[in-house]
C-alpha cells in the first residue's frame, strides 16, 4: 500500500462492450470508490451514468471481478488491464 501511494500503479482501463479507446491512468489510492471516480472523470461520463461492473484481466485468458477494496489491493498489479461497464 505504501509503494502504491508513493509511486502509483499504472493501469489500463477498457470499457466493455462499448469499446472506447483504452486509457492508461496512474492510481495512487487502491480502493474501489477511487477507481470508479477515476473512470467517471477519465471517460467523461454523465452524472446519471454509473460504473456498474469492474474486473481485472489476468493473462492469458481469465478475469476476476473487483467488488471490494481487498479485491483491488490483492488483484490490481502494475500495468493491469481493468475492464468496466456501465
Amino acid at each position: 500500500i505504501a509503494r502504491s501511494a508513493l509511486f502509483g500503479i499504472r493501469v489500463h482501463l477498457l470499457e466493455y462492450p462499448h469499446t472506447r479507446l483504452p486509457r492508461t491512468i496512474l492510481m495512487r489510492r487502491t480502493n474501489i470508490e477511487h477507481l470508479r471516480t477515476v473512470i467517471h472523470t477519465e471517460f467523461n461520463l454523465k452524472s446519471d451514468d454509473r460504473v456498474k461492473a469492474l474486473a481485472v484481466f489476468h493473462v492469458p485468458h481469465f478475469t476476476e471481478p473487483l467488488q471490494t477494496n481487498k479485491d483491488v489491493r490483492r488483484s490490481v498489479q502494475n500495468r493491469s488491464w481493468i475492464l468496466w461497464s456501465r
